[in-house]
């Protein structure tokens, strides 16, 4: 029996040190929501003359101790790996380098790191520094990344040494991270001028990947100095670079005479037309040319050609397109892809997909009534065959702008009543495909023209520092993204027909004179446009135009 009772004491022992060893939080309670934050640092933040080997950060309750493995960023980089060591709440990090002379370090603790219990992580980064020898370099720069998800953001720093320099291939000088509110903040910078960008580095490995990397870079100068040792206001905007050209993912027979082909990203449309597309036998070697290129009722990056001959029957077919363009303007100008013929007859005549219009409900503007029309299929676009009236039997005229060989718009050339529904009168005899495949009837649509009570509208003023003859505010949907551009004209902005809901609010000066914004770029180096963010979300409701807006230009 004493036996057992000592075995019994032994194992209690044992789990009490295994429990002590662990250092884990206790269990139960209510539920956590509030994030971890750093409550000390040793050395303190400013100490001089530092010569130890151990850094210890303490933090306001248990860590997860996974996530601190990649959230620990000191500058300069150290050449040897940090040692982690953990005693409840406290953190020492064993450095296994010798650290440099006369030399200021900053350490910060990125907004990854997360609680034990519940996975908070937290608010925004700790930054911290100290020196080796008997000063500290004072150099701060603070900013904050617009995104809709900047956390883990990073911010790296490169000493500015000539106008050529590849930083893509460097290894930065000071390193931070941004927290979830976007802001960020570098320390102990010593004098000199500095490149910044900010990245979301996929890779973690602190190099810039083209193609992979969303980034964003400054908007002017960095410049730190005796007279100026504080930088508040450098602030980022992430983009994500594209030198790949678009390639052919897909492409597969409908019947004998359609095709559908899919891109592998999206494709500037407006610059592609069917002679950008043949299909070539293997056999024969001979080229079977595309007649209709055309959206229709594809999905995304989808789009159909049509040709005029059928394929002949055995050997191998390829599809070819030439001179394939994205949206960044990256230009494929040959890509090749197998493709199997089918023997199957076009039956069908084109039919009517709908319209649409530029507001919700896809109601007409009636300033600028512009009327998108869309079938399933590609056909030559006839003369005479559309009607545009309203319910008295007015008839409007109009032109008519091809988007491609199965859709167009029509633009009528005078305005139209508000909130009033007027009719459209398609003649589908005189739409054939090149099977000759048509309907002989006339179709009625009927549309709606918007209402002006149904809009808001925003205005105000440009302040600005510098030349502001070229400044555009932009209004942006939280909702939808859809963006409202507008020139500021005399240092004052008017958007109007602005649908309903919640928006944010930024303005930039157009340097380069192209009518959007230029986010820069890391090779070769180039400055990002100056932008500025009114601070506020604006709610705007129909009926209920918002003016008196100041927006303060950098």
């Amino acid at each position: 029996m004493a036996k057992k009772s000592e075995q019994l004491i032994i194992l209690m022992i044992l789990v009490l040190l295994q429990s002590c060893a662990n250092q884990l939080p206790p269990g139960g309670g209510p539920e956590d929501t509030m994030p971890p934050s750093v409550v000390e640092v040793i050395p303190p933040s400013g100490t001089t003359n530092f010569n130890g080997h151990t850094i210890e950060i303490t933090f306001s309750e248990y860590i997860n101790k996974s996530s601190v493995r990649n959230a620990i960023f000191v500058s300069p980089p150290l050449k040897y790996p940090i040692k982690y060591n953990w005693s409840g709440t406290t953190l020492r990090l064993e450095l296994r380098d010798t650290l440099k002379r006369n030399t200021t370090y900053t350490i910060t603790i990125g907004a990854e790191v997360e609680d034990y219990n519940s996975r908070n992580k937290m608010l925004e980064p700790y930054t911290f520094a100290f020196s080796t020898g008997n000063t500290i370099d004072v150099g701060k720069v603070t900013g904050k990344v617009y995104d809709d998800d900047p956390s883990g953001v990073m911010i790296l720093a490169f000493k500015h040494n000539s106008g050529t320099e590849d930083i893509s291939m460097k290894e930065p000088d000071y390193i931070s991270q941004v927290g979830k509110n976007g802001r960020y903040m570098l320390l102990g910078l010593s004098y000199g001028e500095y490149n910044v960008i900010a990245m979301k580095d996929k890779l973690n490995d602190l190099k810039y990947q083209i193609n992979d990397d969303y980034y964003g870079v400054q908007f002017k100068r960095v410049i730190i100095s005796e007279g100026n040792k504080e930088i508040s206001d450098l602030d980022f905007m992430l983009t994500l670079g594209d030198t790949i050209p678009p390639k052919l993912s897909d492409a597969r027979a409908l019947d004998s005479y359609r095709y559908l082909i899919e891109f592998n990203e999206a494709v500037d449309s407006t610059k592609i037309n069917s002679t950008n597309f043949y299909l070539i036998d293997s056999l024969t070697d001979k080229k079977f040319f595309s007649h209709f290129f055309y959206k229709g009722k594809g999905g995304k990056n989808q789009f159909y050609i049509s040709l005029q001959d059928t394929l002949p029957k055995g050997g191998k077919t390829f599809l070819v397109a030439e001179n394939i363009p994205d949206l960044n303007g990256n230009l494929n100008t040959r890509d090749i892809i197998s493709i199997t013929p089918i023997s199957k007859e076009d039956t069908s005549a084109p039919a009517f997909i709908g319209i649409e219009g530029i507001y919700p409900e896809n109601k007409i503007d009636y300033e600028n009534p512009v009327i998108k029309c869309g079938f399933d299929e590609g056909f030559a676009l006839p003369d005479s065959f559309i009607v545009v009236s309203d319910k008295k039997g007015n008839r409007f005229s109009y032109q008519l702008e091809r988007i491609d060989d199965a859709a167009f718009n029509i633009i009528l050339k005078s305005r139209l009543r508000q909130a009033s529904e007027y009719e459209l009168k398609i003649d589908l005899s005189k739409i054939a495909d090149l099977r000759g495949n048509k309907v002989d009837s006339v179709l009625s649509v009927n549309f709606t023209t918007a209402n002006e009570l149904e809009f808001s509208a925003v205005s105000g003023n440009v302040i600005s520092k510098t030349d502001s003859s070229n400044i555009y505010v932009v209004l942006k949907s939280i909702d939808t993204g859809k963006n409202y551009f507008k020139k500021a004209a005399s240092n004052k902005f008017e958007i109007n027909k602005v649908t309903p809901g919640k928006y944010i609010m930024w303005n930039f000066i157009d340097s380069d004179g192209n009518g959007s914004y230029s986010y820069g770029s890391i090779k070769p180096y180039k400055y990002a446009e100056k932008f500025s963010y009114y601070p506020d979300t604006l709610n705007l409701r129909a009926r209920w135009p918002v003016g008196g807006i100041n927006l303060y230009s950098k």
